[in-house]
């Protein structure tokens, strides 16, 4: 009875030792041995776990116990709880309802046969240890899930690159663990034209090139370089102990690595890439130094695309600049601050006042009269051009309108109007225009729509359906710059384009450089053979003016015919002109002086 009670006594004990181990969530391997040393004190025999693999042989040991024997193991935890042979006893240990170990008792006495007492003693402490192994899993279960939430927070789900959240971290550490006058550097890498592909081809497909693109940075820099992505297709890369010359030289690979042909569903496309690279000895925060290389890189994307540009401390203020430029713009679109000039175009031939080009001014409180080069590109990179290019459409159609209820303008008299390529690419370009022309009362053949021929060649932009729309609406379509870009045979033939305006960096050196009268004489030569008009545009000469009537050009305009004006000018021209007074004046036959030289212009009247 006594020992019995002490065996009693050890048993609580150790179930106590167990159960507080799990409890206190020690190492599976550390309850499992404290399992084993119980069974071993209460038995005196041998006591050990074993793993059991899928097949249900043994996987190996977990313990630090040993058996000489192991004829019980394959068969534990299959049939019933315990199994017990001559001198040898096994318990299955359960994880999640499957047999995954057993406990393995051993005596040296080979004719030892174990009492019912001693199996449900073996058979609680394998309950105990399938305890341990199902909390140990559940700990386990739960650590997975928290790393694997703290890995999709700190790292993109696409590319499994570092996020920005996790670039700022590790640049941080990089910054605080530089070596001493040793440099950390940061390229930010921005895909060109990347949205093209995303609304040509995809967002799946987008999607695919991102992941690409990412395999070709990690190929592109050095072992040791920190490969993230920001947000869409910008990829940073942090170069740890880098000097100027290193980082420019990692940058010029990525840069040629991004650029090689990608193959996409049987076709190359080429993706290049504009890298701003920003550098640090200290004292710069990591936000900073973001900060920076995006500067850089944004400067890249301002001066032509897939370059490489180094940080410089006047790149933030022109960056600031913009930045206000922007605001500015922004706060003319609430508050009327535009305004069309109107420049007369004139037939080569007769003088006669065809029409007008309607150019957008901004009317800014501090500096005066913005010309178009100092905003419009910043109005197109930031996507205001479709809201001003609205109001200019509009805007000009009104004024034709009003100039013709005031019988300022005979019916014949045509608007021009510029149209950029996001406004064309724009799905509601149809409708605008139909309403311009609608609320102004404009019949066919009053308006003129001008596009480059960039917008003509890029597959995605030049859409039949639209163009044939436009033309249904009796708008002519004139190409601007003619000359300046692709300069295709092809978009000529396929597209319904009524005539070429030749851009004025030609007509600069009709009569002096050879080169440029001929470019002028083939693309007159080329207009009439494909049954187009030409339009001569920046003539300020009347030798410029002479050259283009002897080649046949049909239209000029240009300072020495008439600058920009605001309407209220151009009506008093309308209305002296027709009182039959005066042809329309050349405004700037001396570009110093703006007297009128109606020889230049002559028989200008327009027609009624």
């Amino acid at each position: 009875m006594l020992a019995s009670l002490r065996q009693c006594e050890t048993l609580i004990e150790a179930m106590f030792r167990i159960q507080r181990s799990i409890t206190r969530r020690t190492p599976i391997a550390e309850v499992l041995q404290t399992v084993t040393e119980a069974a071993a004190e209460l038995l005196g025999d041998e006591v050990l776990v074993v793993a059991i693999d899928e097949a249900g042989g043994t996987a190996g040991t977990v313990g630090s116990w040993s058996l000489g024997s192991r004829q019980l193991l394959t068969e534990a935890g299959r049939e019933g709880p315990i199994h017990q042979g001559v001198g040898a006893m096994a318990a299955p240990v359960f994880q999640d309802g499957q047999a995954i170990a057993a406990l393995v008792a051993e005596s040296r006495d080979p004719h030892r046969r174990y009492s019912q007492t001693e199996q449900d003693i073996f058979l609680a402490l394998a309950e105990h240890a399938s305890l341990a192994m199902n909390a140990a899993g559940a700990v386990e279960t739960m650590r997975r899930s928290v790393d694997e939430a703290l890995h999709s927070a700190r790292h993109d789900s696409l590319t499994g690159l570092p996020n920005r959240t996790l670039v700022l971290e590790l640049l941080t550490e990089a910054l605080l663990r530089r070596d001493r006058g040793r440099r950390i550097g940061v390229l930010l890498v921005d895909l060109d034209r990347f949205k093209m592909v995303n609304d040509t081809l995809g967002h799946s497909i987008g999607d695919e090139v991102l992941i690409r693109m990412g395999e070709r940075l990690r190929a592109a820099v050095r072992p040791q370089d920190t490969i993230g992505r920001l947000a869409g297709d910008e990829f940073v890369v942090i170069c740890e102990n880098a000097e100027v010359p290193e980082l420019l030289r990692v940058a010029e690979r990525v840069a040629e690595e991004v650029a090689v042909p990608l193959p996409l569903y049987g076709r190359d496309a080429v993706i290049t890439a504009s890298v701003g690279l920003a550098h640090s000895c200290g004292g710069t925060r990591a936000e900073d130094l973001l900060r920076d290389a995006d500067v850089a890189m944004y400067r890249a994307k301002e001066r032509g695309r897939s370059r490489i540009e180094l940080f410089d401390r006047s790149f933030r203020q022109r960056l600031l600049q913009r930045l206000e430029t922007e605001l500015s713009l922004r706060r003319a679109l609430t508050r009327d601050g535009f305004v069309l000039h109107y420049q007369p175009i004139l037939a080569t031939g007769s003088g006669r006042l065809l029409g007008f080009e309607a150019l957008v001014r901004w009317e800014d409180p501090e500096r005066g009269l913005v010309p178009p080069s100092d905003f419009i590109p910043l109005a197109e990179e930031t996507g205001l051009i479709i809201p001003i290019g609205r109001w200019v459409l509009r805007e000009a159609c009104r004024q034709l309108g009003r100039w013709r209820a005031a019988g300022l303008a005979p019916d014949n008299l045509r608007m021009s109007v510029n149209l950029s390529a996001r406004q064309f690419a724009g799905a509601g370009i149809v409708a605008a225009v139909a309403e311009a022309m609608e609320e102004a009362a404009l019949g066919p053949g009053s308006l003129s729509l001008e596009i480059t021929e960039s917008v003509l060649m890029d597959e995605v932009l030049a859409m039949p359906e639209t163009l044939a729309a436009l033309k249904d609406l009796g708008v002519s379509l004139s190409i601007d710059d003619f000359g300046t870009g692709y300069s295709s045979l092809s978009y000529l033939r396929r597209f319904p384009v009524d005539a070429l305006k030749v851009d004025r960096s030609f007509v600069r050196g009709l009569g002096i450089d050879v080169e440029d009268s001929a470019i002028v004489t083939a693309i007159v030569t080329l207009a009439h053979a494909l049954g187009l008009s030409v339009v001569a545009e920046g003539v300020e000469t009347p030798a410029q003016l002479e050259e283009l009537r002897r080649l046949g050009c049909e239209a000029v305009q240009g300072y020495l015919l008439g600058r920009p004006e605001p309407a209220h000018r151009v009506e008093r021209v309308l209305a002296t002109i027709r009182s039959g007074g005066l042809h329309w004046p050349a405004l700037a036959a001396d570009p110093v002086s703006p007297t009128a030289s109606a020889a230049i212009a002559a028989q200008a009247l327009p027609s009624s």
